[in-house]
């Protein structure tokens, strides 16, 4: 039960129960979990209903399951007629399988929002004893938009007592690009295999001369880990699975993958029944000291390389006020119309805080939103970049210090891989004052280093860990500090999402570690201190059927000195000294709130 992170006693025993009633992995009861929360649409905390109405909802799709195996078995049999054949899928068709004479003539995309939908007769959920005493949306039933509740609410704070709210401000933050927007103006998916593998190699000797920069040591100590021998060597590769047709990850299929200079890019099993802890997961660079003595690698001992220094800048540079960033993900609209009505409500927030900073990551028009998808919606200007012009730009175009960053499923932009250029000005309508950013961005606010990156590598990369007894438990914290300790915005590979290698420098960190890391996700969103980093999921404006949330960040201002007063390394992991530049530390300065929109 590590992935659920700290647990009662009570619920972790119905959880225990669960997994051995219904003959699942913890690992498979996990992922049911958190497709019940973004079914669900509320964020639901996991308590002790909240845990029994999961597994009556585990109970419920077991016997619909065997229901609809028991159809298609009945099914199978010679019909007499076309309808009989379609028998079993009545669920699916919405109970009439009578095909229509004359088609229907499609609505415009403004359609009437979405209503609570009833409880299926018989539906495990239904028959809870909650059921007669709580509303559907305390059940984290989807309800409309605008009948959501707590609108407003903070769902979360990271340092609440740092401060009430941020002061006004009488000067904008200075944006600083620390990137080269020129180098995202690829062609995508143009790229050969050649120029692949060397920029793969690249990686793992680059990461080979840190683990050697820490210990002190040269190449002659660096060994190849598919040699026989019976003394212990250290090795440095890429995690892969060995499955050719890229099967998940597990304890007996982890191989080590090395560069052509350190191993001629051979791949070697490892066996890690040596070591007491580790959480790996597909395109990870690790090094490791063990033997290999029968063909596979034992692995005995794990060896970190030396960490990124962390955000420094002059005395000069730090800002004089308080500042106030609002930052907001897509999906903006649900996925019952193109009304984007979490927009607007975003847009009556800003208006009245007033912040000084506003950050929008896409996708802003999903190309795999319903009405997108199937066609069903009415084009302005007739090309789709009038959907943008129309429905959104109007919205966003005079909010405070607006960035923008895209994401790869935004139907208006012409570079769907990662990493991904900004979004054209001519296809947004926006005004030359806001900021249209590349994916990823990484970018300076005054002193305060920001890293964004809209992919989906948190919930990715817990979809393909493998862990056993990890140092740290919560499953996130997890994936935010594998990140920052890879350098990296998206370190798994194979990816899970359409990637052009060949650019991969272009989704590296630089010399030093962000301050803020903005990382999306459909997991439940979060604000968290991770290696003296601030990781922010604001999670989704809009859910599938319901509200979101988005996160305001306040930062005070810096009481700067001529030395620093807290020395936050050990004496192993302290960087070199920063001659006169004075340390961020922004996550003692800053606060965070996950609110409902």
């Amino acid at each position: 039960m590590d992935r659920f992170g700290e647990l009662a006693i009570d619920v972790r025993s119905l959880l225990e129960s669960a997994v051995k009633v219904y003959s699942i992995s913890e690992e498979e009861l996990f992922f049911k979990w958190e497709a019940w929360c973004f079914k669900m649409g509320t964020n639901p905390e996991l308590n002790l209903d909240n845990a029994t109405l999961f597994k009556q909802d585990i109970q419920h799709q077991l016997e619909n399951s065997n229901q609809t195996r028991l159809k298609a078995s009945v099914a199978a049999t010679p019909a007499s007629n076309k309808k009989a054949s379609l028998a079993g899928y009545e669920d699916f068709l919405g109970g009439d399988v009578t095909p229509q004479s004359k088609r229907v003539k499609r609505e415009s995309f403004k359609r009437a929002s979405l209503t609570t939908p009833a409880r299926p007769t018989g539906s495990a959920l239904a028959s809870s004893p909650l059921a007669a005493n709580q509303t559907p949306h305390q059940l984290g039933t989807p309800v409309a938009f605008r009948d959501r509740e707590d609108a407003g609410v903070i769902i979360t704070s990271l340092n609440p007592t740092n401060m009430d709210a941020p002061l006004p401000s009488t000067s904008t933050p200075s944006l600083t690009a620390n990137f080269d927007p020129r180098k995202y103006s690829f062609r995508p998916m143009y790229q050969k295999l050649s120029e692949v593998s060397e920029i793969l190699d690249d990686q793992i000797d680059s990461f080979a001369e840190l683990v050697l920069e820490k210990l002190g040591l040269d190449d002659e100590h660096l060994g190849d880990p598919a040699q026989q021998k019976q003394t212990d060597v250290l090795v440095v590769g890429r995690i892969v699975c060995d499955a050719l047709n890229g099967g998940r990850l597990n304890a007996a299929s982890v191989m080590l993958e090395t560069s052509r200079r350190l191993g001629i890019g051979s791949r070697t099993k490892l066996d890690l029944s040596a070591v007491e802890s580790y959480a790996l997961f597909p395109g990870q660079l690790v090094a490791c000291r063990g033997i290999n003595g029968t063909g596979t690698f034992k692995v005995s001992e794990w060896v970190t390389p030396v960490a990124l220094p962390p955000a420094a800048s002059a005395p000069s540079e730090f800002r004089k006020e308080t500042m106030s960033i609002v930052i907001a993900c897509g999906p903006y609209t649900t996925q019952a119309n193109l009304e984007f009505e979490a927009l607007h409500a975003l847009r009556e927030v800003i208006m009245a805080d007033k912040p000084d900073q506003v950050i929008l990551l896409g996708p802003f028009i999903d190309r795999q939103h319903p009405l997108i998808s199937s066609g069903d919606f009415d084009c302005p200007g007739g090309s789709l970049d009038g959907l943008f012009k129309d429905l959104i730009a109007p919205v966003i175009q005079d909010f405070p210090g607006l960035l923008v960053v895209p994401h790869i499923a935004d139907i208006n932009s012409r570079h769907p891989v990662f990493p991904q250029e900004a979004l054209q000005r001519s296809m947004t309508g926006l005004p030359k004052g806001t900021k249209l950013l590349p994916n990823p961005a990484l970018f300076s606010l005054d002193e305060v280093s920001f890293g964004i990156a809209s992919p989906d590598i948190i919930k990715h990369m817990t979809t393909s860990e493998v862990v056993k007894n990890p140092a740290e438990r919560n499953g996130i914290t997890r994936q935010a500090a594998h990140i920052i300790q890879q350098r990296r915005f998206y370190p798994l590979f194979p990816p899970q999402i359409s990637l052009d290698a060949g650019f991969l420098g272009l989704a590296e960190f630089g010399n030093r570690v962000p301050d803020v890391l903005i990382l999306p996700s459909e997991l439940s969103s979060f604000a968290k201190v991770v290696e003296n980093v601030m990781v922010i999921n604001p999670g989704t404006l809009s859910r599938r059927a319901g509200p979101g949330s988005f996160a305001r960040l306040s930062i005070q201002p810096k009481q700067v000195k001529s030395t620093q007063e807290t020395d936050l390394y050990s004496d192993a992991m302290k960087p070199e000294p920063l001659d006169d530049l004075v340390q961020h530390e922004l996550w003692a300065r800053s606060r965070v709130d996950i609110i409902k929109i």
